[in-house]
């Protein structure tokens, strides 16, 4: 293979996604960039999302599994995957067409790095929305990822030696999986942003980020998962409980507003506005 033409492994997992899987498969397959392979897999769906998989014969690879949740897919996808680079594309979203193009660039730009991600456009369609600053060459720190999540999914390109390192998707987080890899993967090496729309993310009644509660939930998991001793960490986890907390108040879920109020005062006791909350 032409090492300046590497190959890029576009993983699709999809559980009942069957409305939306034509649309994030064809994006993958109209890209710009060659060559590239399309993995779907499917997390054992009981729509129509197995029948839109075979109309594509050839053109994708399909793996079959019963229900695991999206980790456990992606990981899937990432042992039948051959590709030097790797980016995961949600059923329910879809990749511009020069998105493998622009995050390819990226490495280009910066060799050293390990992650390289882009921006969205929403869906209904909007202006370009920026996850992170524009700054050409700066290297997002594990300490910044403590505190926001910087990268959504679709945008992001991973260099395989990245998941040699680290390893894949933690099962255990059946939500915020990502997040977690980005953690991990800033810890051992350089993630950088590239400032274009890559990719489109749609918002849907069902979808789950949408659940505000829930998302903040697993993302409070996977940061008292990188909970290490410091104040720094502490700091970052009890912020994210109160933003959870916020949400709660908004949801007006009592218990889990009290629990998670008291939790970030416990974690982050100096932060004027969970007081307040208290």
């Amino acid at each position: 293979m032409n090492p300046s033409q590497p190959l890029v492994s576009i993983i699709i997992p999809n559980y009942n996604y069957a409305r939306f899987l034509r649309d994030a498969v064809d994006s993958a397959l109209a890209q710009t960039y060659a060559p590239v392979e399309v993995i779907v897999v499917d997390d054992g769906s009981s729509d129509g999302s197995r029948s839109v998989i075979r109309s594509y014969g050839g053109k994708v690879q399909e793996v079959l599994q019963a229900n695991m949740g999206a980790p456990g897919a992606r990981n899937a996808g990432i042992a039948r995957a051959m590709g030097e680079f790797l980016v995961f594309l949600d059923a329910d979203d879809a990749l511009l067409p020069d998105a493998v193009e622009s995050l390819l660039q990226g490495f280009r730009d910066f060799p050293d790095s390990g992650i390289v991600f882009g921006d969205t456009l929403k869906d209904p369609p909007a202006e370009s929305a920026s996850a992170a600053p524009a700054a050409a060459g700066h290297v997002f720190s594990r300490d910044e990822f403590l505190f926001r999540n910087f990268i959504l999914m679709p945008t992001a390109m991973v260099r395989r030696r990245v998941i040699e390192k680290i390893g894949g998707f933690n099962a255990a987080f059946l939500q915020a999986d990502d997040y977690d890899l980005w953690i991990r993967g800033a810890t051992a090496f350089p993630v950088r942003h590239v400032e274009r729309a890559v990719a489109r993310v749609r918002r849907h009644e069902g979808s789950l980020s949408g659940d505000r509660v829930r998302q903040l939930t697993w993302e409070t998991r996977v940061l008292a998962s990188h909970q290490d001793g410091s104040l720094l960490a502490r700091k970052a986890l009890g912020r994210a409980l109160h933003r959870l907390a916020y949400e709660c108040r908004l949801a007006r879920n009592a218990g889990l507003f009290r629990r998670s109020s008291l939790e970030s005062g416990r974690y982050d006791p100096f932060y004027w506005k969970g007081w307040c909350y208290l």
